[in-house]
């Protein structure tokens, strides 16, 4: 079977196999601020360092509790020319921050977010 590759305009790749260090997708390094509010009211506030086609990792100004696993969240995130808000689930915890998952009931429309946010990178118009 051939390897699929989808890439945007510029031959960025989008989407790929499975990455070297077992990802799905390929990790794009984003530095933009977002809030992150979790459903039992917690909210935390920071930046998104980098995201995926599914995912994303945001480091928090607070070290967040380490047993947010499996917890559904907001997260709104400002870039330059607009704020998003979105759904997700939080998938690890560190010192540093949140990993988290777009959420999938969404189905096909969850990716829309994510591909959105990673064109802009792509473009340049988000660093």
């Amino acid at each position: 079977m051939d390897t699929i590759y989808i890439t945007d305009e510029h031959q960025h790749i989008i989407f790929s196999p499975k990455q070297k260090d077992n990802r799905c997708h390929p990790r794009h390094a984003i530095h933009q601020p977002c809030i992150l509010e979790l459903e039992n009211g917690q909210i935390y506030v920071g930046h998104a360092q980098n995201i995926s086609l599914t995912g994303m990792y945001i480091t928090t100004q607070k070290k967040p509790l380490e047993n947010l696993k499996g917890i559904k969240a907001l997260v709104s995130l400002t870039l330059p020319n607009e704020s998003l808000g979105f759904f997700c689930e939080i998938t690890r915890t560190d010192h540093h921050g949140v990993a988290i998952r777009v959420k999938h009931s969404w189905g096909r429309q969850r990716n829309s977010v994510t591909m959105q946010i990673i064109n802009e990178i792509c473009k340049g118009s988000i660093h």
